[in-house]
């Protein structure tokens, strides 16, 4: 029995290892050694995810979105969809306030009225053009403040990606 079990996990290990291996290399986070294909190399994708502390499903967005084209409005989206606002609240009845906040901004919020990101999209815009003052309820302020706390740290991996994405593209 206990060598049942112990296949068991080892089987379900393995399938976690080899799920979480294909995502990683799926967001270029990391690729096989030429010179060994049974090791992994992190890739400046990785590196910068690992140094910045984001997800590689956020690195695997700028990746597949970013371009030498991309303009302000492309960015700032792409920013609001990183998977680290996806946690950002959105309460009871926001998904209307968020609308009326959008008919406020100059940019167009890309996405459901409830969904964390369109919420990160409007807040961004709020702090850029600097129209606090038409924030509906003040949770939307402690929700701004959540946003810019993790905000630097998403626009500086951002700028890098691009940088990278130039560079490759030019090569």
């Amino acid at each position: 029995m206990f060598t049942r079990l112990s296949r068991g996990v080892s089987s379900y290990l393995s399938g976690v290892v080899q799920s979480t291996v294909s995502s990683l290399l799926d967001a270029s986070c990391i690729e096989l050694d030429p010179s060994d294909l049974n090791s992994l190399l992190p890739t400046p994708m990785g590196r910068l995810a690992a140094h910045y502390y984001l997800s590689h499903l956020t690195m695997h967005l700028f990746v597949q979105k970013l371009t030498p084209a991309a303009d302000l409005e492309l960015i700032l989206n792409i920013l609001a969809h990183a998977h680290e606002f996806a946690e950002l609240p959105v309460r009871h009845n926001e998904d209307n306030a968020n609308e009326q906040l959008s008919r406020e901004l100059p940019l167009e919020a890309v996405g459901s009225w409830d969904s964390a990101h369109t919420k990160a999209h409007l807040l961004l815009q709020v702090h850029f053009t600097r129209l606090t003052h038409i924030l509906p309820v003040c949770d939307y302020v402690t929700d701004t403040k959540l946003v810019l706390d993790q905000a630097p740290r998403i626009v500086q991996s951002t700028r890098l990606v691009a940088f990278l994405v130039i560079k490759h593209t030019r090569c």
